[in-house]
């Protein structure tokens, strides 16, 4: 992977983490709980800060990503702005609709969700990258493994208000492998 693909990758990267900022910003104008709401305007914060640190490093997204992103990425890019479209017209899920959204984004079955998109976008690119960069995209890659815990409970305790029961949610294993594949091939960074 050339040098420019992997900039062109990660500024189309931080137009996800973009979009997924107003995603969640969205959805904490619907959900009626404030602890709830609060934590999905935290983890809208936390992705508009990623997209800047991003796009500080790599430049803005020119272009539909399609290259950049593959399949599935693009796949996440587009769900994520249909939603958005919605919300911003005035759909308001209820909180078991809310709790598949942010279940969908918190996907591993397909390597679809954004949480574990973005992270193993992140690891990978991070293989390419070296000194700061390098520790700054691995910082993005562990935070966002820590987004999906927070995601998956804010889903849990929608289901609970909607009387649903939420089933398991264990960490995505094939995300953390990933993360721990690339940093395994790479020599630890220099104190």
């Amino acid at each position: 992977m050339e040098a420019a693909e992997v900039r062109r990758a990660l500024a189309c990267v931080a137009a996800m983490e973009e979009e997924a900022a107003r995603f969640y910003a969205n959805l904490a104008n619907v959900v009626r709980v404030a602890e709830l709401s609060a934590a999905l305007l935290f983890l809208s914060g936390e992705c508009r800060n990623a997209a800047r640190l991003l796009e500080a490093l790599y430049g803005r997204a020119e272009g539909d990503c399609s290259s950049e992103l593959g399949q599935a990425g693009l796949e996440v890019l587009q769900r994520l702005r249909e939603l958005n479209d919605r919300l911003e017209r005035g759909w308001t899920p209820g909180p078991a609709r809310v709790a598949e959204l942010l279940e969908e984004m918190s996907s591993e079955d397909r390597v679809a969700g954004k949480e574990v998109y973005c992270q193993m976008a992140a690891a990978v690119a991070s293989a390419y990258v070296a000194g700061v960069g390098r520790a700054l995209l691995m910082a993005v890659a562990e935070r966002e493994r820590s987004y999906l815990r927070v995601l998956r409970r804010i889903a849990a305790e929608l289901r609970e208000i909607a009387g649903e029961a939420a089933g398991p949610a264990p960490l995505p294993r094939a995300a953390g492998a990933a993360l721990e594949a690339v940093a395994a091939t790479r020599s630890p960074l220099p104190p």
